[in-house]
C-alpha cells in the first residue's frame, strides 16, 4: 500500500503537488489502475482546499487544515496550513 503525507500551504503550487505526488506513486510501483485513479481524483479533491486557504490568506485569516484521501491501494495524508504559524515545539521538534 502506497502511504504518504503531502504539506501545502499558500505558496503551494497545484501542478507542483500533484507532479510530486505522481512521482512518488510511480515509484513505489503502485498498480496502474490504481495510479490511474489517484492521478484523475487527487487534483478534483486538493484544489478545492488550496483555492480556500489561498483566499483565506489573502484576506488575512488562518486556515490549519488536515484531510486524508484512502482508497484501496493508497492512504494520503493532506496537511494544510495557510497563514498559520508553527508553534515553539512544533519547529524545535521539526515538525510542520
Amino acid at each position: 500500500m502506497f502511504k504518504t503525507t503531502i504539506f501545502i500551504n499558500q505558496e503551494t503550487y497545484m501542478d507542483d503537488v500533484v507532479s510530486m505526488l505522481l512521482k512518488k506513486a510511480s515509484d513505489s510501483k503502485m498498480d496502474s489502475e490504481q495510479f490511474k485513479l489517484l492521478e484523475s481524483q487527487f487534483p478534483l479533491q486538493i484544489q478545492p482546499i488550496l483555492d480556500r486557504g489561498k483566499q483565506l490568506y489573502r484576506n488575512g485569516s488562518q486556515m490549519n487544515i488536515d484531510s486524508k484521501i484512502t482508497a484501496e491501494g493508497y492512504d494520503i495524508l493532506i496537511r494544510g496550513r495557510f497563514g498559520a504559524k508553527n508553534s515553539f515545539w512544533s519547529r524545535l521538534l521539526g515538525k510542520r
